[in-house]
């Protein structure tokens, strides 16, 4: 394996490790309650994602996904600018 795949592996699993350590603060019901009902709103995204996007931004009502940046009406590509 190379350098750059056994970084990107440990990044992975660092990752991981991280998320699933951040879920302990969910013990309560109603908090768990809460993050499954914010990942199934975003039911186009996997929930690894979608529990990403929760941690980061509780709040979060819309989330952009890459793929579609170009097709967004207004979207200035800044190499084009």
């Amino acid at each position: 394996m190379s350098p750059l795949g056994k970084w990107d592996r440990d990044l992975a699993h660092r990752s991981l490790d991280e998320l699933l350590s951040l879920t302990r603060q969910y013990k309560p019901s109603s908090a768990y309650r809460e993050l499954l009902e914010f990942v199934a709103r975003f039911r186009f995204y996997a929930p690894f994602n979608a529990m990403l996007t929760y941690v980061q931004m509780p709040g979060a009502r819309f989330v952009r996904r890459t793929c579609f940046a170009g097709s967004i009406v207004g979207v200035v590509d800044p190499a084009d600018a």
